[in-house]
């Protein structure tokens, strides 16, 4: 089950940048038919013909009202203690395995291995992608039944601040009774949600140019200080959100618990997960070692398995 996020408008900082905006005015401003066609302008593009300069240049023109921002930004807190989640494909069930191996391989991926832009990251840029729910994880990953697959699982330190884009708002707590208001802004929410949790296929990964874009010139406030990561559907279920965090955040306030090998099995239980070992620490060699089910090791590490499958060599 998703862990729950506290909404918050506790920074006088946050206070401070959305009175100087004076949004609620400007969304009252806008004409919601102009903004239509421009979302429906953008929609038409050929991104993949597109300098990084239009790109920018045509998400401006939706997201901004005369050259200014025009969405409230949408912090929520994930409480101390929430597990995150990881999700990696495994190369067969040969333990250790060509794809987890060694230490790193618990957190982001090895810069040099990423020649395409991912959703949030540049080629070349790590970050550690994420998702409080663990069904989330294995379904952005598009495991298969039987399909062997790594749960890397972590545990927040302290609370973790997330920049929701495309997230649902309390309008209430946010002072706005505004019908007008509201819908406009749920225009531009709908927006958000469309471009961050679009299906992107192989040899399309140009696509995933626009949220990037969206996310590192219009939702990436002061590290630490207003956000440590930022939040928005998952292409799977976008009642369910990913979380990413840049590599030495996640460092700073996530614990490594340590990992589960699956594989996909709906017809042994309602999760659907048979778990064939677990991955907890390294050797002094920096190899992620391995224990069998019901290990003292197992049982400290992921106590909530407890339907074993039959024993496997770890």
């Amino acid at each position: 089950m998703e862990a729950k996020m506290i909404p918050t408008l506790d920074n006088p900082k946050f206070y401070e940048l959305k009175k100087q905006a004076n949004i609620q005015n400007m969304l009252s401003q806008i004409d919601p038919l102009v903004l239509m066609q421009k979302i429906a302008k953008f929609r038409k593009l050929n991104i993949s013909k597109m300098s990084c300069a239009e790109i920018d240049q045509a998400i401006l023109e939706v997201l901004c009202w005369n050259g200014v921002f025009s969405c409230y930004t949408n912090i929520r807190k994930y409480p101390a203690g929430t597990k995150f989640f990881r999700v990696k494909r495994l190369k067969g069930t040969k333990i250790p395995n060509e794809r987890f191996a060694t230490y790193q391989d618990y957190w982001e991926t090895n810069p040099k291995y990423l020649t395409a832009y991912g959703r949030l990251n540049k080629p070349g840029e790590s970050l550690l992608y994420t998702s409080p729910d663990l069904r989330c994880s294995i379904g952005e990953v598009h495991i298969q039944e039987d399909e062997p697959f790594v749960a890397i699982q972590y545990t927040a330190k302290s609370e973790v601040k997330v920049n929701m884009i495309g997230g649902e708002f309390d309008y209430r707590q946010l002072g706005i009774n505004d019908g007008k208001v509201k819908l406009i802004h749920e225009m531009y929410n709908s927006f958000l949600r469309d471009e961050f949790s679009r299906d992107v296929g192989k040899g399309t990964e140009y696509l995933y140019r626009v949220s990037e874009t969206i996310a590192k010139s219009y939702f990436d406030l002061p590290p630490r200080v207003v956000q440590d990561a930022w939040a928005y559907s998952s292409v799977q279920d976008k009642s369910k959100y990913n979380v990413c965090f840049r590599p030495e955040i996640a460092h700073e306030l996530l614990s490594l618990d340590g990992a589960m090998l699956c594989r996909l099995k709906p017809i042994l239980n309602p999760n659907g997960m048979q778990v064939l070992c677990v991955a907890v620490g390294t050797d002094e060699n920096n190899n992620i070692l391995f224990y069998r089910i019901g290990s003292e090791q197992q049982k400290q590490a992921f106590p909530e398995i407890t339907q074993f499958p039959p024993s496997e060599k770890s």
